[in-house]
């Protein structure tokens, strides 16, 4: 299935905005723009454009047509090639699309090693685990995924990360992009969209290397937007992507973030929007009891003094696992307040999956019979 009218990529430039540069173009007629700092002297190609547009055209069937004087990066077109073969898979609405146009050249040369950063377990750890590579850290507006994050908030957690990146000797970087309400202006979540999405960042600011923070270990690994298959695929000639710290559960990577209290005093888990973190929402009492379990503190989140809200927390998708991890951190012998909390709430939850996955069972096969 194809729609024969393109998804088209034009009308591209750069605008200087004091220390900024912001990279825009009109994609299928709506403004897509990236805006980094200027010093990294960014360069208008095709490529970020590109990365950001694949699943919209991939979601609505059109070929993918490219002003041809832009530079497209021969190396990204052959990891697109691999990726839609991928991504036709993964999700039932991808369909493969020809991709024309562009200047078939090979990216320019680019400098130093970033990492995403937003304060929390993830990232927090691949700085970490990474520091005395890293060079930046891309601090990333207009894309929290919290559903209350607002801008005010954004700026008001910067002094906190810069702290954090001064202690390690790194720089750290503001950048924005309208890419989330652009992907789903064509309905795609930005949990599938944000590994294209962060790559056309990467080569916006021209990183060398561009390291993404993994929130999902090789144990859970399921279809998603940034994963150690999938991410390597945007790099270009000069930027690679990295995938970070699968191989990490996360109750491990809080372990091993103990040991930085500047990291502990700084955390930003919070999806409520607010600059620090609430204390109170699903993130916050996940990381509260996992620093309880391992016996750590931090200075920015409230010690968890009483379990009980956990026994009423629900949950999602697999944050399951993740609450599992902690159940198996903690000693019943020593924290049996804990234990019991965290056991009764994973266990509630296993249940109320079993009965829906039978109830659905059920229903197929009452329409089967039916049939």
């Amino acid at each position: 299935m194809s729609n024969e009218h393109p998804l088209t990529i034009e009308r591209a430039g750069i605008d200087r905005e004091g220390d900024g540069a912001r990279l825009h173009a009109l994609v299928d007629g709506r403004e897509l723009w990236f805006h980094v700092p200027a010093r990294l002297s960014p360069v208008l190609r095709a490529d970020p454009f590109l990365a950001a547009a694949l699943l919209p055209a991939m979601r609505s069937c059109r070929p993918i047509a490219i002003d041809p004087s832009l530079p497209v990066s021969p190396a990204l077109l052959a990891g697109i090639a691999r990726l839609q073969s991928i991504f036709r898979l993964w999700f039932e609405w991808a369909h493969p699309v020809e991709i024309t146009g562009g200047t078939p050249e090979p990216a320019p040369e680019s400098h130093g090693v970033g990492a995403l950063f937003s304060g929390g377990v993830d990232s927090s750890f691949t700085l970490l685990d990474n520091q005395h590579q890293i060079d930046n850290l891309l601090f990333v507006d207009r894309v929290d995924t919290g559903k209350k994050f607002n801008s005010s908030a954004y700026h008001s957690a910067l002094p906190a990360m810069q702290h954090v990146a001064r202690h390690f000797g790194a720089e750290l970087l503001e950048a924005s992009t309208n890419a989330k309400e652009f992907s789903h202006g064509y309905g795609i979540d930005w949990h599938d969209a944000m590994g294209g999405c962060f790559s056309a960042l990467a080569m916006s600011c021209r990183f060398a290397e561009l390291k993404f923070p993994s929130s999902t270990p090789w144990l859970d690994l399921a279809p998603l937007g940034t994963h150690p298959v999938t991410d390597p695929l945007w790099s270009t000639e000069t930027t690679k992507i990295v995938h970070h710290g699968s191989e990490h559960l996360r109750i491990e990577k809080l372990a091993r973030l103990a040991g930085s209290p500047v990291i502990m005093d700084n955390l930003r888990v919070c999806m409520q929007g607010n600059a620090g973190n609430c204390g109170k929402c699903e993130k916050c009492l996940r990381t509260m009891a996992g620093i309880r379990a391992i016996g750590a503190r931090s200075g920015s989140l409230p010690p968890l003094l009483d379990p009980a809200p956990i026994r009423h927390v629900r949950l999602g998708g697999t944050l399951v696992l993740d609450w599992e991890e902690i159940l198996h951190a903690c000693d019943p012998q020593v924290d049996p307040a804990l234990w019991r909390a965290v056991k009764k709430m994973t266990v509630r939850r296993r249940i109320r999956a079993s009965l829906r996955d039978l109830r659905d069972q059920m229903r197929s096969l009452l329409n089967m019979r039916a049939a």
